[in-house]
């Protein structure tokens, strides 16, 4: 995974190594990373999507009829990232990933790794 955000945003993001211990204390084998999203963009395309903005300018996460607002990324702008806040998306997410991220991943077969969709689809439209 750190592969593909770096072969898509080099030195933007943090990548920070951590040991998970075993229940009797010691290490496991395997390499652990946190990932630290350090990107911050303002990606969405506020007039192709339905969005609720709020009175801080940041958007609600469900609209007036209590469901989840379309909303539509600039393609531009999210085909130069991996990974990134999109600090006026007020989301359960908190981040957005590229379809070109999101694709290397499956292509990759990359496991271990996915975003937590809930009921949202998983798919935000660029356009």
């Amino acid at each position: 995974m750190i592969d593909i955000i770096e072969g898509i945003e080099p030195d933007v993001h943090n990548y920070i190594a951590y040991e998970m211990l075993n229940p009797d204390g010691s290490a496991h084998p395997a390499k652990r990373w946190l990932l630290n999203i350090c990107g911050r963009s303002e990606v969405i395309d506020v007039e192709k999507s339905n969005v609720v903005q709020l009175g801080t300018g940041m958007f609600a996460d469900v609209t007036a009829g209590g469901r989840r607002p379309l909303i539509v990324v600039k393609a531009d702008c999210a085909a130069q990232r991996a990974i990134w806040h999109e600090w006026r998306y007020h989301s359960s997410h908190r981040f957005i990933v590229s379809d070109r991220f999101w694709s290397a991943l499956q292509a990759g077969n990359i496991r271990g790794w996915s975003p937590k969709f809930g009921t949202y689809p998983d798919h935000i439209e660029e356009a």
